[in-house]
């Protein structure tokens, strides 16, 4: 079978992804045998390296075998357990950009409006910057407008007083958010600071899109092994489209070098 065939590149394709810059995480939910489980992805422009897992968090991260030795710029969104993981990290902003719409528009919040279009300018004098990053000088000027613009949140959203003796209340969503951006800014804002580091972790929904296509058309995986099978199948396929090589070639190239088959392979 092919997927049996891969054991080796998959193998070599972890090794490469553990040394990368930038790494893209994301996972998403998919019906197995009538259970729901998780598809995690790690990836980059270059590979793509998809895992099945009955857990949604670190358990799962930490099986797949990427994260727990990664030393770069880990990409992707507020979901907890990708915190605990010792490496540089940076938010996706396309998350955050909904949560500003949903502020401004859902809750009046005139700061998330204000906070959108200076993200959205940010984003412009980046993508126009011929080292894709911004110089000291502006970026900090930048950041006195990001915070700035925090102030202005906190003072239009104060804290929830305590009503009783035990527990914290509860912030509400847009006070959530506030905080977030606050405790995060220089994660969320790494983009404008390092030239490598993407606006978005777009790339990861991506390489998790066929993973939807799949459900829609064939429905549930009859068992892990089978999602394990496409899996690494698509983390394959998805891996040599990166790379720009011919896929019925490279599919050749599985049953043909078999388990001798690596990176280099294809």
């Amino acid at each position: 079978r092919y997927a049996e065939s891969l054991s080796g590149f998959i193998e070599n394709l972890k090794s490469k992804l553990i040394g990368a810059q930038i790494l893209h995480n994301d996972e998403t939910g998919v019906n197995i045998n009538g259970t729901l489980h998780w598809i995690h992805t790690a990836g980059n422009s270059e590979y793509t390296y998809l895992f099945p897992h009955k857990k949604r968090g670190s358990k799962a991260s930490d099986e797949m075998g990427i994260l727990p030795q990664y030393k770069g710029v880990s990409i992707h969104d507020f979901w907890k357990p990708y915190e605990k993981y010792d490496c540089t990290h940076a938010y996706c902003n396309a998350h955050i950009l909904r949560e500003l719409i949903f502020a401004s528009e859902n809750h009046k919040q005139a700061w998330a409006a204000d906070m959108i279009d200076l993200l959205l300018e940010i984003k412009d004098k980046v993508d126009r910057s011929l080292t894709h990053h911004l110089g000291e000088g502006e970026a900090s000027f930048f950041l006195e407008a990001y915070n700035r613009l925090i102030t202005q949140a906190y003072a239009a959203n104060p804290p929830p007083e305590r009503t009783g003796k035990r527990g914290r209340p509860r912030k509400g969503k847009v006070l959530a958010l506030i905080y977030r951006m606050d405790l995060y800014k220089h994660d969320i804002l790494r983009f404008m600071n390092e030239g490598n580091v993407p606006f978005t972790n777009n790339l990861a929904e991506r390489d998790l899109r066929m993973i939807k296509v799949r459900q829609k058309i064939s429905g549930t995986f009859k068992n892990i092994d089978r999602a394990s099978d496409f899996c690494s199948i698509r983390s394959y396929i998805s891996t040599a489209q990166k790379q720009g090589k011919d896929i019925l070639e490279a599919l050749a190239n599985v049953v043909k070098l078999s388990s001798e088959l690596t990176l280099g392979s294809l």
